[in-house]
């Protein structure tokens, strides 16, 4: 009867077969290894967006882990991670919890605020999306995504409206000077 390998055994096989393969076949290894361990390394967005089509449930697990075992005292970026995998599975309320979060520790994170009113619009609670997006626009006045969603979930309306508020507040302090 064989006996099982030990967890170190295990272990010095599968850095050995890494190194034969990183060696050996280097394309497989840049296109199918190195993205995964980057993301380990760092789980941020830039390293989990590309692995979503691989298996984002993967993906998922393993920002969740990273993430649960900060005790409270959360990366940013891993936080955004984690809400950008829940949001591009399609888990919209759990991504927004994320997203409120981040808010909630910085009320000038208008990327949170972004994705949050995103996460909004697909839970199709309009008036919460809005109130993100105009306070992201009073953050960052041109901000163009901010703008895009705006014009693509409400129309030209809002930006019509926006025109004419800005006109008056440029006639009122006009007529102060």
């Amino acid at each position: 009867m064989s006996q099982l390998p030990t967890d170190f055994e295990m272990t010095v096989e599968f850095a050995v077969n890494l190194f034969l393969l990183k060696r050996l076949h280097p394309q497989d290894f840049l296109t199918r290894i190195d993205p995964w361990r980057r993301f380990i390394e760092a789980p941020i967005w830039r390293n989990a967006k590309p692995l979503l089509n691989a298996d984002p449930n993967l993906v998922l697990a393993i920002v969740e882990r990273i993430v649960s075992g900060q005790n409270g005292s959360y990366d940013p970026a891993e936080l955004m991670c984690l809400g950008k995998v829940r949001q591009s599975i399609g888990d919209h309320a759990r991504a927004l919890e994320v997203f409120d979060l981040l808010v909630k520790r910085d009320d000038r994170n208008y990327q949170a605020m972004y994705n949050a009113a995103l996460c909004h619009i697909a839970l199709g609670d309009m008036p919460r999306a809005e109130a993100l997006l105009k306070r992201i626009l009073q953050i960052r006045p041109r901000d163009s995504r901010a703008m895009a969603v705006i014009r693509e979930s409400f129309g030209n309306l809002y930006f019509t409206l926006r025109a004419s508020d800005d006109a008056e507040d440029e006639a009122a302090a006009s007529a102060a000077n």
